[in-house]
């Protein structure tokens, strides 16, 4: 089993564009003799899976994986990761979306540095958003609690009785309407153990070796980054946090090309979360 000190997983879905920038950005600006990119076509119906395929057919740090279906976030993610421990001995494996960008010069050497220190298990950087203008990351400072978790499936589910439009319209006021908006600052310093974004996630040789898969199997969309700190914490794996790396989240360019009204993507965001948090809470049960 050959020795390389980072793979990648990145998950395809309709956006060719986003996701040729993604690697070719990786690419340019750094070495890839160490590195190995696995780019998972999540069964998309444009045929860009099969063009990203002969894009990168005779590149030898490149596979491209044709999934025998749209197997969601998790599972297709898992694909990749799979793909990896099956062919590689891997110190590290970022899990991350086709529409992010590593510009970073000193990435690379980063994450070893954090992890020569602190050990950890799964690493989220400082997730820049230019979309929204926001720092994603932490994606939360802990886990969720039972009364907060019971607010956040009721709303969820009313929002699917009353579709996502109809919700917006009658009750987020009212929800929200005591609700400040304040300025996420977390994201300056490093924490032990928050709720890392979805977005980019680097997976240490601690956490290959004790994990099978990435994310929870049984999820489709959504939802993943709670299921994932909860399975680390009982499991005792370390999860850190660090402003020292960076990266760019060109956030929602395959679920817009898909879903050209938004009310219909948030309707199928909420269909999609209320599965994933019902898993959530068989576990936490």
């Amino acid at each position: 089993m050959k020795k390389l000190t980072f793979g990648f997983v990145i998950l395809h879905y309709q956006a060719f564009d986003m996701t040729v920038e993604s690697v070719e950005t990786i690419k340019a600006n750094f070495d890839i003799s160490d590195k190995y990119i696995v780019i998972v076509d999540n069964q998309s119906p444009n045929g860009s899976g099969e063009l990203l395929l002969k894009k990168y057919i005779n590149d030898s740090n490149i596979k491209v994986i044709l999934a025998p279906g749209n197997l969601g976030f998790a599972n297709g993610n898992n694909l990749g990761y799979d793909y990896l421990k099956a062919n590689f001995d891997l110190d590290f494996i970022i899990v991350m979306n086709n529409d992010v960008l590593i510009k970073q010069e000193n990435f690379f050497q980063s994450i070893i540095e954090i992890y020569n220190k602190e050990k950890f298990a799964v690493l989220g950087p400082d997730v820049y958003c230019p979309k929204a203008e926001i720092h994603q990351n932490p994606f939360r400072l802990t886990s969720i609690g039972k009364n907060e978790f019971k607010k956040m499936f009721f709303v969820e589910r009313i929002k699917k009785i009353l579709g996502y439009s109809l919700f917006m319209k009658l009750l987020y006021p009212v929800l929200n309407r005591k609700r400040n908006i304040q300025v996420n600052d977390n994201y300056k310093n490093e924490l032990l153990n928050p709720v890392i974004h979805g977005s980019c996630i680097i997976l240490s040789k601690d956490f290959i070796k004790a994990r099978s898969y990435a994310f929870n199997p049984q999820t489709y969309m959504f939802f993943e980054e709670n299921i994932l700190h909860f399975e680390c914490m009982k499991a005792g794996l370390k999860v850190f946090y660090s402003p020292k790396i960076q990266i760019l989240h060109m956030e929602d360019v395959s679920t817009d090309m898909v879903f050209k009204k938004n009310s219909k993507k948030e309707n199928w965001k909420i269909k999609n979360t209320i599965a994933s948090m019902k898993i959530y809470n068989k576990m936490v049960k």
